[in-house]
């Protein structure tokens, strides 16, 4: 099954936002078993949309259309999806009557322009939205000897990701368009190009698709192996070929591990005098702090006056062009250097975002051996 994504909205065109639902969206088909063979995006002009919409109905079986669906003016997509459809755009009583209790339960005021929100393509099946007002819908369109499926989703990323998994996602699952499990393994330490030597050296000759992506500094290996068939053996000999630089498998945070570690201590300082709060960023990123942390922009003091004596203590140090790692618990002391394999100024991004990491995974491994 070809999908392709259509993003509508100037914000999207103009680049004053980064189009993350489409990278939500594309992962999330794929992973389900479609080939997401395009990726385009429309202002909020009706001829382009039409035009876009026209190209890319040649080429998918099902077209996915995120945003335009809000309650003003610039919000054309029910309009323009109608029109392309060749069908008249409904207005929806029971909609509004949602809308009217919707409002009031929360003490807004609706407006007349929410009365755009309530109008769908004849034939349509509106898509139920549990954290917004803005509902989806899905309709189909006459292709040749098949029908189109067109899904069209709202633009904000909680709502779009609400609706498709309110209304989609099963049905997509239901299909079993898979026809290969994939296996993935994130490495850290090792180049993109070393890593492919190492993968397509050790499958040689096994008939598998093989895929690459690099994320400094990650690099991500992935492998897919046919259904019905068993590769355990084959797996398990490739993750040990990797062991050195493995941190992750099938998509699992690589700093997953730490958090898990971290939730076991009441009270967590970390010191960092190297990567001017970048560090705590990553660690905010991920999502997993609570009030149990406190973080220092500063060098790791020997007396630690900052930190109780049940505080696990994390320190990011640098000395000259030394950056260090340390750790101190109860009695128990970790340090070690970090080595960068890259040639770069530590000041480089490159070089900080590395050591970063590189801190994360020692720290992970120091954990594992004392007793939270």
């Amino acid at each position: 099954m070809k999908s392709g994504i259509l993003t509508i909205g100037n914000e999207v065109t103009d680049g004053d936002i980064t189009n993350t639902n489409c990278s939500w969206l594309a992962s999330q088909l794929s992973q389900l078993g479609s080939y997401v063979t395009h990726h385009v995006s429309a202002p909020d002009d009706e001829a382009l949309m039409i035009d876009c919409l026209e190209w890319l109905e040649q080429k998918v079986d099902w077209l996915f259309v995120t945003g335009g669906l809000g309650p003003t003016t610039d919000d054309r997509t029910r309009e323009v999806i109608s029109k392309w459809l060749g069908v008249e755009c409904m207005f929806s009583i029971s909609e509004w009557e949602r809308l009217q209790v919707f409002y009031e339960q929360r003490g807004l005021k609706l407006r007349e322009s929410h009365k755009h929100q309530c109008h769908f393509p004849e034939n349509s099946e509106s898509l139920p939205n549990p954290v917004g007002t803005a509902l989806g819908f899905r309709a189909e369109k006459d292709k040749q000897s098949k029908k189109l499926k067109v899904v069209v989703l709202p633009g904000p990323p909680r709502e779009l990701k609400a609706v498709f998994e309110e209304s989609i996602r099963s049905e997509l699952k239901d299909l079993k368009l898979n026809s290969a499990t994939l296996k993935s393994w994130t490495l850290f330490g090792i180049t993109e190009s070393d890593a492919a030597d190492r993968a397509e050296e050790f499958f040689k000759g096994k008939g598998l698709q093989l895929g690459y992506r690099a994320s400094v500094p990650y690099v991500q290996v992935k492998v897919w192996l046919p259904e019905g068939s068993d590769f355990t053996e084959l797996e398990s000999a490739f993750t040990l070929h990797m062991q050195e630089y493995l941190v992750a498998r099938n998509g699992t945070e690589p700093i997953a591990e730490f958090f898990n570690k971290l939730k076991s201590c009441n009270s967590v300082v970390i010191y960092d005098d190297f990567t001017s709060m970048k560090l705590i960023s990553r660690l905010t990123d991920h999502g997993d702090l609570n009030g149990q942390v406190k973080v220092i922009s500063g060098a790791l003091s020997s007396n630690q006056s900052d930190a109780g004596a049940d505080d696990l203590v994390l320190g990011l140090h640098r000395v000259a062009d030394q950056i260090d790692a340390r750790l101190l618990y109860k009695g128990s002391s970790f340090a070690e250097p970090l080595i960068l394999p890259y040639k770069v100024p530590l000041e480089s991004f490159r070089a900080q975002k590395y050591m970063i990491e590189k801190a994360i995974h020692t720290w992970t491994d120091w954990l594992g051996q004392i007793d939270l």
